[in-house]
């Protein structure tokens, strides 16, 4: 028995007796840009709507009366077409037919290409086999191209016409899977622009994008003809070298080199001189994985930066650095292990009163300890820190441990040191403004220390930074003041309310006349402008008595004590040093 399809009786262009014929809606198909057909599929007889050949530009469909005659239109490239949707069909006919929905290719006579989209339904005959489909067909030509630009906007970059990122890092992957199933070689290079953040500020962006994309055209052309090229990021490109050995990298690198800088490059605001600097690694000898490979080029790269801009420089194993890689990743999981686990404390060191010497505050000093017990050294923490960007992290910890501790005890005030990275986290600035906000009162008792190094480095930032934590109520000192010869301009410009005098100077003061002479002229400055003072690694009671006699306001260092994580306002010399501090304050 039959399935309950039976369609319409097929309807041709050249039967115009046929009662399927419907004028109507021939003329609706016709407007919406569609045609139907229905295919006998046991007899291959194929019959249109009569305004198929109008819509496929082909005329009269008599020739194209069978399935396997409009079959022959596909061109070779195209997915499979509607015999392979309905005859090899994986589905089972239920009653209410199969559908189907399909896009392929064809050509006409007059050999235009046409893509096709076709929708139908085939219907079993009692053995379970297709015995008729049905649909319709419309040209999509537009909608093809239109799919067709975006996925080659998606693989190119559309300023250099090179490679995008995501297609280049793809073949460069696949490139080196090849390479390590047939015990090949291939090489990798990046080419940074120098310095194209200046262009930018000198000319523009679009000058800056001129330049980008010449750039590109000019490596393009010094490159060799089976190689790869796409752009990784604003002024890098990438390069695929295959069947690269050493040699080989090292002369296209210097053939790119010598063609960027040969020749200025001729911009809509004149003539600029330009240059590349270029890292290579090759794989896998050297790197073998995709991630290895970048980050060793990307290593290679940042080398020959910190040396020479305008030239190459190819990764080579080094035992050395390796273990010193192999360290900072050891320390960089002890750190975030101990952030997670609270094994962040603080010790205490003491400032006092050059008058009194009773403490007037203690500074914060980070101390981080090890799953057993131990101690890591704040010296190995704090530059691999901020050179990870876990800075953020430690000084957002010993902020808000401070803050618990000053709320614990009422009457000490303590300090606390921020990186060059916090002085911009705008989180630290959110918490610390959300504390003093509970409580007030802990404004005046909190000093936030920062490097002279980092605070000259931005001095807008600093500046910036600064007003925010004075306009909370608390009290900002430069750290290592004289260690980045601050101008007084710079100083008067920050506008802070204490400088810490560097103990390197302090340390020789006895021993040398200029350390000494140096620390004079240091305390005259701050004197003459209103701030607070105090000096760093005080040796000794004569140092500090000179230092008093200077102007000095506070010492901090072996001579007044060392850091310890003990509470030493606890002991019962608190009423005594806060009756210092009150003195002082008053």
């Amino acid at each position: 028995m039959e399935s309950a399809a039976t369609g319409t009786e097929p309807v041709t262009s050249s039967d115009s007796q046929n009662p399927a014929v419907d004028p109507v809606l021939d003329a609706i198909l016709s407007s919406v840009g569609t045609a139907t057909y229905e295919w006998a599929v046991p007899s291959d007889k194929l019959s249109w709507s009569a305004n198929a050949g109008t819509l496929l530009g082909i005329g009269e469909m008599d020739r194209f009366g069978s399935g396997r005659a409009f079959a022959q239109m596909m061109v070779p490239e195209s997915p499979a077409g509607r015999y392979e949707a309905v005859v090899n069909s994986p589905g089972t006919d239920r009653g209410d037919g199969v559908a189907y929905d399909i896009e392929y290719a064809i050509r006409t006579p007059s050999g235009t290409t046409l893509w096709i989209e076709d929708q139908g339904r085939w219907f079993a005959s009692s053995d379970g086999r297709p015995l008729k489909a049905h649909g319709t067909v419309r040209v999509i030509n537009e909608r093809v191209e239109n799919h067709r630009r975006l996925v080659e906007a998606s693989e190119y970059d559309p300023l250099t016409g090179q490679l995008a990122r995501h297609r280049f890092c793809a073949v460069l992957e696949e490139a080196l899977e090849d390479a390590q199933k047939v015990r090949g070689s291939i090489g990798f290079l990046i080419a940074a622009i120098d310095n194209l953040s200046h262009i930018n500020e000198a000319y523009g962006f679009d000058i800056a994008d001129e330049i980008i994309a010449a750039a590109g055209r000019r490596i393009r052309s010094r490159m060799r003809g089976g190689d790869l090229l796409g752009r990784l990021s604003g002024n890098k490109f990438g390069i695929l070298m295959r069947n690269c050995q050493p040699d080989d990298l090292a002369v296209a690198a210097e053939r790119i080199l010598d063609g960027v800088r040969q020749e200025v490059f001729l911009t809509s605001a004149g003539a600029i001189v330009v240059s590349v600097t270029m890292g290579g690694v090759i794989a896998p000898r050297h790197a073998h994985s995709f991630g290895t490979m970048m980050g060793r080029a990307q290593e290679a790269l940042d080398s020959i930066k910190l040396r020479r801009r305008g030239a190459f420089h190819a990764y080579l194993p080094d035992p050395e650095r390796e273990q010193t890689r192999r360290e900072n990743l050891r320390i960089t999981d002890e750190i975030l292990a101990a952030l997670n686990e609270r094994r962040v404390d603080l010790a205490f060191q003491p400032i006092v009163s050059a008058r009194t010497g009773l403490p007037l505050s203690y500074e914060c000093l980070l101390r981080i300890h090890r799953a057993d017990g131990t101690l890591l050294s704040a010296s190995s923490i704090v530059p691999l820190a901020e050179k990870l960007g876990l800075i953020r992290l430690i000084d957002l910890r010993v902020l808000e441990l401070a803050l618990q501790e000053m709320t614990e005890a009422p009457n000490v005030s303590l300090s606390v040191n921020v990186s060059p990275a916090t002085t911009m986290d705008k989180t630290w600035l959110a918490v610390l403004d959300a504390r003093l906000k509970i409580d007030p009162g802990l404004a005046r008792r909190l000093t936030v220390e920062i490097t002279e190094t980092a605070a000259i480095a931005n001095i807008q930032e600093t500046r910036s930074f600064v007003a925010k934590i004075r306009s909370l109520g608390a009290k900002v000192a430069i750290d290592d003041f004289g260690a980045g010869y601050t101008s007084f301009r710079n100083l008067r410009t920050l506008d802070v309310d204490c400088v810490k005098i560097d103990g390197a100077f302090v340390e020789n003061f006895e021993r040398s006349e200029d350390d000494r002479h140096f620390v004079e002229t240091l305390i005259g400055l701050a004197r003459h402008m209103n701030l607070k003072t105090v000096a760093e690694w005080v040796p000794n009671p004569r140092v500090a008595a000179r230092l008093a006699e200077l102007g000095c306001d506070a010492f901090q260092g072996t001579f007044s004590g060392d850091a310890s994580e003990e509470r030493p306002w606890r002991d019962q010399a608190l009423p005594a040093a806060l009756d210092g501090i009150r003195r002082l304050s008053a």
